[in-house]
């Protein structure tokens, strides 16, 4: 059921960018005039990180990314003819494609660019979060022909280690919006945007319909798309798969789980897809409390061993859900395999006795959040089983956080909300650093955790960032830190009549260029 493909780091540095290779190679069957899809995510504006809501599954339609993940997993770019660092890794250098034009007429430049990313500063914007915080602004520039940008960073980080941040985002119009600023009703009807696809009609909140555009910078290219696009908001999932059965939708992005296995199960022309989740769940342990049992890392193994994960997975997600090999997603660049720890519980037993402790000894307690319910009798019996003592309360997710954060419990599950689409694993092991949120997760006694990730700031290749990323999986492992149980997957369910397969590496901002059309 594996539902993700390795991106070999290799392959990724030496991809050579080819032009919107996704959208002429996946738009080959017989393409509908109108394609209509269906989600479970808000239709906000159409600004990227916005924090008045952003309507991310129509980024992908109105504008170009500077980087993105292909259907195949691979890195690319459609307006970056090609990049490369400078030799201290501290200055990135991209060559704008030339010929690439907004929908307003501009011309998409290197400033631009640059402009995009610094902009995430400006108070008056109000991205959510700024990820651009270490990159030097005021010493970054473009070259006086427009197309090549010198993108520097601080002396606390290279290039190299903040180029991820680089993926999944939208390039903006920068004259357009000095024109039109960050509060206008355009950013929902009319965003100046170099993708194909313009707004044609817009209901608050409810549904969106994009238009394929005439001057589309790449109109000429023989690329095969929808005429139009409508993007409906479903408040109600059921209702969303109902109306994918009923023909009145085509594709429905992220349907509950129940609605999934349907797909799978049912003869007629629905079919179900994964979309990865970029993200590992984990069951983390307190290992700064000597107070709690979870400290010894005797216990820890046990535990380890002593469960069967993937029953655990079975009984929080269903079958929407991969096996984990490492703390971090297969197909991130950075990942390796180091294998699930093997359910035996004679071993666990056995290190619990040569530890010292007897049946009983050992008392675990947990919060769990109530949608994550189903999983605590499991783990319970499962824990009961090797001898030792587990009780668990659940909450709802206000209620819960606070208690996470609190370190409430021996031990946690946590999974970094929305995962890494841009598959970097610094945002993913910060969560368990020193400074993390969640007092379960600091590990503070063992510096390894921050010494890698100081070094992987400062790596001046991205061949030594991937070394310190190993050594932080392999310590992970070795030290029983976490059980990374599950790869995160959400689902998309389409018809099968219309759509022959789907490949998308985000509920957030799935490329809807990346299908194929029944024939």
């Amino acid at each position: 059921m594996k539902a993700t493909r390795i991106l070999s780091m290799v392959l990724a540095l030496a991809m050579v960018f080819a032009l919107a290779l996704s959208g002429s190679a996946l738009a080959d069957g017989a393409v509908p005039e109108v394609l209509r899809v269906g989600t479970s995510e808000e239709l906000g504006q159409l600004l990227p990180n916005s924090a008045a809501g952003e309507c991310g599954v129509g980024d992908f339609l109105v504008y170009d990314m500077i980087f993105y993940y292909d259907a195949d997993n691979n890195l690319t770019s459609d307006i970056i003819d090609d990049y490369h660092f400078e030799d201290d890794g501290f200055t990135l250098v991209m060559n704008v494609r030339e010929g690439v034009t907004f929908s307003s007429g501009n011309p998409l430049t290197g400033e631009d660019v640059l402009f995009t990313l610094a902009s995430a500063q400006e108070p008056d914007r109000q991205a959510i979060k700024s990820d651009f915080e270490l990159f030097d602004f005021e010493n970054s520039y473009v070259s006086d022909d427009g197309y090549t940008v010198y993108l520097k960073t601080f002396d606390t980080a290279t290039a190299v280690s903040q180029f991820s941040m680089l993926i999944q985002v939208p390039v903006l119009d920068k004259a357009w919006v000095e024109e039109n600023g960050w509060t206008s009703e355009l950013w929902y009807t009319a965003p100046s945007g170099s993708g194909p696809y313009g707004v044609a009609d817009y209901l608050t909140g409810n549904t969106y319909t994009f238009a394929l555009r005439d001057d589309w910078w790449m109109a000429d290219a023989g690329i095969e798309y929808p005429n139009e696009i409508t993007l409906t908001a479903y408040a109600e999932k059921s209702t969303m798969y109902i109306d994918l059965e009923n023909g009145s939708i085509d594709l429905a992005i992220e349907p509950s789980s129940e609605d999934f296995v349907r797909s799978q199960d049912e003869g007629d022309n629905i079919e179900g897809v994964f979309i990865n989740g970029n993200v590992c769940n984990w069951i983390v342990f307190d290992v700064e409390d000597p107070d709690s049992a979870t400290y010894d890392i005797e216990v820890r193994k046990a535990i380890a061993h002593g469960v069967d994960w993937e029953q655990i997975a079975v009984a929080g997600k269903g079958v929407m859900w991969d096996p984990a090999t490492s703390s971090i997603p297969s197909y991130f660049p950075d990942y390796i395999d180091l294998g699930q720890y093997e359910y035996d519980p004679e071993l666990a037993r056995q290190i619990l006795a040569d530890a010292g402790y007897a049946d009983g000894d050992i008392n675990l307690y947990m919060v769990i959040s109530t949608n994550a319910q189903a999983t605590g009798p499991v783990l319970q019996a499962y824990l009961a089983d090797i001898g030792i003592n587990f009780t668990f309360d659940a909450f709802d997710i206000p209620t819960a956080v606070p208690l996470w954060i609190e370190g409430e419990g021996d031990i946690s599950t946590f999974a970094m909300m929305g995962g890494s689409a841009a598959h970097d694993p610094y945002w993913v092991y910060k969560e368990l650093a020193s400074t993390a949120t969640m007092k379960d997760n600091q590990t503070v006694t063992d510096t390894t955790i921050d010494d890698c990730l100081a070094k992987a700031l400062v790596a001046e290749t991205e061949e030594e960032a991937h070394e310190y990323y190993v050594q932080i999986q392999q310590w992970i492992y070795d030290t029983y830190r976490i059980v990374p149980y599950f790869e995160e997957v959400n689902g998309a369910c389409f018809n099968s009549d219309i759509i022959s397969s789907v490949q998308f590496n985000s509920k957030q901002m799935p490329d809807l260029r990346n299908i194929v059309y029944a024939g």
